[in-house]
């Protein structure tokens, strides 16, 4: 269902979102997206100091979905509240005022991992992920209505609106999981959400994942692994992702068991590593609840509380992911409940915690004022150094079950994305003072590379061979990857050298007179010229190997059934130019 008071626009089976411009943003300088937290009643923390973290108040008041999110500087720009309807929240800005068209979005108060926040790259655009109830169905299956949602915050120059909100991303029931993790390319977003499907005493574990590019929301991607024994309905429980991205876990409650899985950034597929089960370490109603990995991966921490009945008392587990068969360790108990667990940017986990109306006869402070915090998490315990109800957060604010659900937002990219074959180039024949040139970038550690054609070449093994090409050229270079364990090993990428008399060129300016859009494409390419001096007779369009694909001369083109990958576009003018292009057909 799409919002009537926006102007969202879904194409097939693709959501297209409008950037306004571009921001290149280095790979490694960091960005603060995640340094304030705003969760619980009226509770805030302040991580931009990551030596002394500021506790702040706000007009939240959230059970467990809850969100968050700062501009790359680190300044806070807008929060969820819920309303007394417990299906709907409101958006507010840092001040606590309601952003326009912030009202009745569609998050689900009550559910675990109940919003992301991924901003575009020139942060003009904030997508938030948002797990919402469906009312409308009289009957939910396996007793849960939650459906996935987007909502879109624009930002005008630090002026806040909702530019479009509860746009449904897929009309299925899922669980309460939730996660997200940059794609091995370092620009790209993998969102994982999770449900289960069965038929009879046979279940299959589902794994639904989008991809998520500046402008782009893929199809929904299905991963089904098939199961036997007793499906328990485990739609309550956080999931996760590893620091570096190459473990997911999650919590199931009903089962008391937990799994981890590979993590492939490059595909978005998971691979079974290890389950486990905490039946006979947990009080009879103790159920695990909240996940969370050690910055170095080694363990997974998992928290447990009386989710599923009323009672009191909680249980913090520490597992050991690098051993086949680990038993868990208990390193904290506490007679109230556990909650969700959060890496935070200082290298510290945080764990919320709920009081019950059990422990109110022996609560001798309000346990609800306090985070327990896990202060070295890269350790076995008891140096992993677990302080319960340690950081107080003041005497109006509370904490819940929920923390934000901060995904790793300054993971970098995997080597062989940060090699390529450089810039296309135009070389002038008649200039007799340079008689080639450099292609490729400097060589990235642990990448082997491979040129061809290699006759023009210094070199074919190296990052950046000197080239004299006699004729225009399409070299092609294949990037092995030899330093990383999980992912893809290889991919191609392709440079493109025109070789051309100047004295009859144009002015370089022409490459802006070119507009090729969309790009990516996968329905429709569009190709035309801003300048009427500058009309084109041709386009050819070719593979990364310079094979033609296919060349048309009116201004669009259906391209929908060539296969996904990168291409070339040539343009020809009638002057004669040519200009060529990178086009990605997805």
């Amino acid at each position: 269902m799409l919002s009537s008071s926006n102007h969202w626009r879904v194409f097939g089976l693709k959501i297209i979102l409008s950037v306004s411009s571009i921001l290149i943003v280095s790979f490694c300088s960091a960005q603060r997206y995640d340094r304030n937290w705003v969760f619980g009643t009226n509770a805030g923390i302040d991580f931009n100091d990551i030596d002394s973290n500021r506790i702040f108040k706000t007009t939240a008041d959230n059970y467990e979905a809850t969100c968050s999110a700062s501009d790359s500087s680190g300044t806070l720009l807008f929060y969820f509240k819920r309303t007394q309807d417990a299906v709907l929240a409101t958006l507010h800005d840092r001040n606590g005022n309601i952003l326009s068209e912030g009202d009745s979005v569609r998050a689900y108060h009550s559910s675990t991992s109940g919003a992301i926040v991924i901003p575009s790259k020139d942060q003009t655009k904030f997508m938030i992920f948002h797990l919402g109830y469906d009312k409308s169905v009289p009957v939910c299956p396996h007793i849960f209505c939650t459906k996935i949602f987007l909502t879109i915050v624009k930002n005008e120059n630090g002026v806040l609106s909702v530019e479009s909100k509860n746009n449904l991303l897929l009309n299925d029931f899922l669980f309460e999981k939730m996660a997200a993790v940059k794609h091995a390319n370092g620009k790209d977003w993998w969102l994982m959400i999770y449900t289960e499907t069965d038929s009879g005493s046979v279940f299959k574990k589902r794994f639904i994942r989008f991809l998520v590019s500046d402008t782009i929301i893929s199809s929904p991607y299905f991963q089904d692994i098939q199961t036997t024994g007793v499906n328990y309905l485990d739609h309550i429980g956080q999931m996760k992702f590893s620091k570096e991205g190459n473990l997911l876990a999650f919590a199931e409650t009903a089962s008391k068991t937990y799994e981890i899985y590979d993590f492939n950034r490059c595909t978005g597929q998971v691979g079974f590593v290890k389950s486990g089960s905490l039946f006979g370490l947990t009080a009879k109603d103790e159920s695990p609840y909240g996940v969370e990995f050690s910055p170095n991966e080694k363990y997974l921490f998992i928290s447990t509380g009386y989710i599923l009945n009323v009672g009191n008392g909680g249980t913090l587990f520490q597992i050991n992911t690098t051993q086949l068969v680990s038993s868990p360790v208990i390193i904290g108990t506490t007679v109230y409940n556990y909650g969700q667990l959060q890496y935070a940017p200082n290298g510290k986990i945080f764990l919320a915690g709920q009081c019950t109306p059990f422990s109110i006869e022996r609560d001798y402070f309000n346990c609800n004022q306090y985070l327990s915090v896990i202060s070295q998490p890269d350790s076995a315990y008891p140096l992993c150094n677990f302080q319960s109800f340690s950081i107080y957060l003041g005497d109006s604010s509370k904490s819940t079950f929920g923390l934000p659900n901060m995904p790793n937002y300054n993971l970098d990219a995997l080597s062989i994305y940060k090699a390529d074959a450089g810039e296309e180039k135009t070389w002038c024949v008649e200039d007799t003072t340079i008689k080639g040139f450099i292609l490729g970038v400097p060589s990235v550690e642990g990448v082997q590379y491979s040129w061809h054609p290699s006759d023009s070449l210094s070199s074919n093994n190296t990052a950046q061979p000197f080239a004299s090409p006699s004729q225009t050229t399409m070299y092609v270079v294949t990037l092995t990857d030899t330093s990383i364990k999980y992912s893809c090993q290889s991919r191609v990428d392709s440079v493109f050298v025109e070789v051309r008399d100047c004295s009859v060129g144009i002015e370089d300016i022409l490459q802006n007179e070119i507009n090729i859009f969309p790009n990516p494409a996968n329905e429709t390419l569009t190709v035309s010229s801003g300048n009427l001096q500058f009309s084109i007779h041709h386009v050819i369009i070719t593979d990364i190997n310079g094979k033609r694909i296919m060349n048309f001369t009116q201004s669009s083109v259906n391209i929908s059934l060539l296969p996904a990958g990168l291409y070339f576009l040539r343009v020809e003018l009638t002057s004669g130019v040519s200009v060529v292009r990178k086009i990605v057909v997805q």
